[in-house]
C-alpha cells in the first residue's frame, strides 16, 4: 500500500484493533489483504519482501517492535528511510475503536511526511568528576566511579570518616557554594577547602582549611542531600543529584556518569535572529521575557542583545513560546513544520469522514506513557482526540495555538506534567492570550484547555468530555514566515470567520500586541523610533516626512487591530514638505518643524569653511525674509561637498523629505546630482539665489544651487 509516495505496512495486532481494513487500504491505494494481523512475528517473511520490493521509504504502523523491524531492514541492508506511526494505542485499543479509522489515516498521513534535521552542538568531556558528600555513601560512590572517571572527593567539613588503605583519588573538605557551566565545562566554586593528611589513623584528618577557589570538572555527583549547585538541576547535562537516601536514584546516577567521557551531541533547540530582538535599544531595556522564562539560565543579556548557551539549553521552548517578535525560534522541530503536521492531520482526517477533529498535545515522555497507560488500562483516546507529540509543550506558542484554531480543530488540549511548574507558567500565559482574543472574537472561551494532571483517571475524564464545539472553516495558508507573520495570517482567518467579529480588543498587559501612543506636539519626526524598533512596527514615507504607527504594537491595555491586513496610523506628518503643496512666501508662515530645520542651517560648515581665516567668515546668510546672522543659525552642512569635506544627513533628517521637482527646470538640469536629488531643508531660506551667482561671503567648494 501506498501513501503520499510512502509504502505503508499496517497490523491491526493480531486483531486486537477493529480496523476497517477495507477503507484503510482503499484509502492507501492497496487491498483489504495488504492489512497484516502478525507482521513482527508469524508474517515477518511479508515485512522482509516488502523491503526487497520497496523503492523508496517505508512507514511501518507499529512502535512497540521497531528495534526487530529496524534489525531486519539492516540485515536486508535497505537503504530507505524507516519510520513508525503508533496507530494502537493512539487509535485502536479505545473504547470508540470503531470509529477511530479517520484518526489512523490521519497517523499514518503524518508518518509520512518528511523528518526536519536538528543541528547539534559538541559536548566534550574527559571524564573528570566531582563528587560531593557527607557520609560515606559518597565514598562508596567515589570508589566505584574511581574504575573508569577521575574523581575528586570533596566531604563535608566535621565528617567522620576511616582513612582509606589505598589512596585511589584525592580527598578534600569544604563546602561547595556554587556551579556553572555544563556537561565537560563545570565550574564549581569551593571554600574553605583542605586535603586531608597520610599520616590519618583511625579517624581521617585534615589539614588547615584554605580559601578556596574556582576549580575546573566535566561532571558533578552531588550526594550532599542540599540546594541544588545549578538552577533546574533536572535540566543541566552533566550535573547529577540524585537523592542520597534512595539507593535506586543513586545506582541509576552512577550508572550514567560512568559512560560520560568522550564527545556527545546534543540538539541545538533554539536559533536566535538578533536583529528583531527587542530586548533593548540605546541603553534602554524593552524586554526580558526570554531571560525570565529560561528555567537553566542558558539566556543572559548581553548589551542590546541575549545570549544564548546552546550547551546548557535544555530544549524547554519556553523563550521562543513567549518571544514576542519570533527572535528565538525552536528547532526541534520548528513551528514550521508543526504547522504542517498539524494541516496534513486536520486534511486527512477530513478526507476520511471525521468531524471535529482535536488535537492532544503532549510531550515524548510524560504523555506518551500517560495515553500507553489510557489505552491499556482505561477506555483510551476518543476516536476524534488526535495526538500531537512534541518534545515540549512550552514550545506551543501563541502562533500556533491561533494557527490550530485556524485550520479547524475543536478543543484543544495541552498535556503537561505537573511537576514541569516552569513550563506551566509559559504554557498558561500563551493560552491566557489566545483565550482573550477568542472570546472577544465570538468564539468561546472552552476551545483551549491546559491539563495538568498525572491521574490517568482524572486525564481520560477530562478528555472525554469534549464537549460540542462548532469548528470553522479550515484555513489554507502555509505554515511559512516569522512568528508574528503566523499569528496575523491566524488572526485575519479567524476574523473572517468570527461569530462575533470586531475590528479591535483590549488586550492584557504584557501583551506583545497594541498600539502605540505617539506625543503628536513634541514629535520631531527624526524618526528615531522607526530605526530602533525590532518588529517593524513603525515606519517611515519615503517620500515625505510621515511616521505612521500600526494598529498593533506594544501598548498594554490599549485596542488592537485584529483584521489584516494590520492597519496603520498616521502619527505625525510635516505637511509643510509636501512636495506639490505651494511654498508661504515668508519663513514664518511654514510648520514647525520647517522652521527648525531653517534655523539649523549650516553653521558648522562654514565654521570648517573658514576655520583659520576668520576675516573672511560671513556674518550673515541671505534670504527671501532678509539677511540672517549667521550666529542665529545652528545645524547640518548638505549632504555634498562642504569645505571640502563630504558630510551627510542621518536618515531622519527633514532634507530628504524635500524633491528637486520643486526647484527651476535651469536649477534640475544644473544640479550634479540629477533632476532626482535631495535638497537640504533650508532651502526656502536662499530661494532668491537659484540660478544666479553665489552671494560675497560663500566660497569655491559651497554648494548653494540645491540647497
Amino acid at each position: 500500500m501506498q501513501l503520499n509516495g510512502k509504502t505503508v505496512c499496517v497490523c491491526d495486532c493480531e486483531g486486537s484493533m477493529p480496523l476497517a481494513v477495507g477503507q484503510i487500504a482503499k484509502a492507501c491505494g492497496g487491498e483489504a489483504t495488504e492489512v497484516a494481523t502478525h507482521l513482527c512475528r508469524a508474517q515477518l517473511g511479508r515485512f522482509e519482501e516488502t523491503l526487497k520490493a520497496a523503492d523508496g521509504d517505508i512507514v511501518v504502523a507499529c512502535t512497540q517492535e521497531a528495534p526487530l523491524f529496524l534489525e531486519t531492514a539492516d540485515d536486508l541492508g535497505f537503504e530507505g528511510d524507516l519510520s513508525f506511526a503508533n496507530i494502537r494505542e493512539k487509535a485502536g485499543w479505545s473504547s470508540e475503536g470503531d470509529g477511530a479509522t479517520p484518526k489512523v489515516l490521519a497517523l499514518l498521513a503524518e508518518a509520512t511526511l518528511p523528518r526536519p534535521i536538528t543541528g547539534t552542538v559538541e559536548l566534550e568531556s574527559g571524564g573528570s568528576v566531582l563528587v560531593i558528600g557527607s557520609d560515606d555513601k559518597a565514598w562508596v560512590a567515589a570508589e566505584t566511579l574511581a574504575n573508569t572517571l577521575n574523581v575528586t572527593l570533596l566531604l563535608k567539613p566535621d565528617g567522620d570518616f576511616t582513612p582509606p588503605a589505598v589512596s585511589r583519588f584525592p580527598v578534600f573538605s569544604g563546602t561547595a557554594r556554587s556551579a556553572t557551566g555544563h556537561l565537560g565545562a563545570f565550574t564549581v566554586i569551593l571554600a574553605d577547602v583542605a586535603a586531608y593528611t597520610p599520616s590519618s589513623r583511625q579517624r581521617l584528618k585534615f589539614e588547615p582549611a584554605g580559601d578556596g577557589g574556582e576549580f575546573e570538572f566535566d561532571l558533578i555527583l552531588d550526594l550532599g542531600g542540599g540546594a541544588p549547585l545549578v538552577t533546574s538541576p533536572e535540566k543541566r547535562d552533566g550535573y547529577f543529584n540524585p537523592e542520597p537516601g534512595n539507593p535506586a536514584a543513586v545506582m541509576t546516577a552512577l550508572f550514567e556518569l560512568a559512560g560520560l567521557t568522550g564527545t556527545f551531541e546534543k540538539p541545538q533547540y533554539v536559533s536566535y535572529d538578533p536583529d528583531i530582538c527587542a530586548h533593548a535599544r540605546s541603553g534602554i531595556v524593552g524586554c526580558t521575557k526570554c531571560i525570565d522564562a529560561c528555567p537553566a539560565g542558558a539566556v543572559s543579556s548581553a548589551g542590546e542583545k541575549v545570549a544564548y548557551d546552546a550547551s546548557i539549553c535544555a530544549g524547554c521552548g519556553n523563550c521562543a513560546g513567549v518571544c514576542p517578535t519570533g527572535a528565538a525560534r525552536y528547532l526541534m522541530p520548528s513551528v514550521d513544520h508543526l504547522l504542517t503536521r498539524l494541516r496534513a492531520l486536520a486534511a486527512t482526517y477530513r478526507d476520511a469522514g471525521g468531524t471535529g477533529p482535536r488535537p492532544l498535545v503532549h510531550d515524548g515522555d510524560f504523555g506518551e506513557d500517560l495515553i500507553s497507560t489510557l489505552a491499556r488500562f482505561g477506555d483510551g483516546l476518543p476516536a476524534s482526540m488526535i495526538p500531537f507529540a512534541v518534545n515540549s509543550v512550552a514550545q506551543a506558542g501563541l502562533e500556533f495555538l491561533l494557527s490550530a484554531v485556524a485550520y479547524g480543530y475543536g478543543r484543544i488540549a495541552l498535556l503537561v506534567p505537573p511537576e514541569k511548574r516552569d513550563e506551566l507558567d509559559s504554557v498558561h500565559g500563551n493560552v491566557d492570550l489566545a483565550k482573550t482574543i477568542l472570546v472577544g472574537l465570538g468564539y468561546g472561551n472552552t476551545r483551549l484547555e491546559v491539563i495538568s494532571e498525572r491521574d490517568p483517571s482524572a486525564v481520560g475524564s477530562l478528555l472525554a468530555d469534549g464537549g460540542d464545539i462548532d469548528t470553522i472553516e479550515a484555513a489554507t495558508f502555509l505554515s511559512t514566515g516569522g512568528k508574528r507573520s503566523l499569528v496575523s495570517l491566524a488572526l485575519g482567518h479567524l476574523h473572517g470567520q468570527a461569530p462575533e467579529p470586531v475590528d479591535v480588543l483590549a488586550l492584557p498587559e504584557g501583551a506583545p500586541f497594541g498600539t502605540v501612543d505617539v506625543d503628536v506636539a513634541g514629535c520631531t519626526l527624526c524618526l528615531s523610533c522607526v530605526g530602533a524598533c525590532p518588529a517593524g512596527a513603525l515606519a517611515d514615507n519615503p517620500d515625505m516626512p510621515q511616521a505612521p504607527v500600526p494598529g498593533g504594537g506594544l501598548h498594554p491595555m490599549r485596542p488592537v487591530q485584529v483584521h489584516l491586513p494590520r492597519k496603520r496610523h498616521l502619527a505625525r506628518a510635516a505637511s509643510g514638505f509636501h512636495r506639490r503643496r505651494p511654498q508661504p512666501a515668508h519663513p514664518q508662515g511654514r510648520t514647525a518643524l520647517r522652521m527648525r530645520a531653517v534655523r539649523q542651517t549650516f553653521r558648522d560648515g562654514i565654521d570648517d569653511q573658514f576655520h583659520g581665516r576668520e576675516a573672511e567668515r560671513p556674518s550673515h546668510v541671505l534670504g527671501r525674509g532678509g539677511a540672517q546672522p549667521v550666529a542665529h543659525v545652528r545645524g547640518l552642512p548638505d549632504h555634498r561637498h562642504v569645505g571640502g569635506r563630504k558630510r551627510s544627513h542621518g536618515r531622519g533628517c527633514a532634507a530628504h523629505a524635500a524633491d528637486d521637482r520643486r526647484l527651476p527646470a535651469r536649477a534640475r538640469r544644473g544640479s550634479p546630482h540629477g533632476p532626482r536629488s535631495r535638497r537640504s531643508a533650508a532651502g526656502g531660506l536662499i530661494d532668491d539665489l537659484r540660478g544666479g551667482p553665489p552671494p560675497a561671503g560663500f566660497r569655491e567648494g559651497w554648494s548653494w544651487r540645491g540647497l
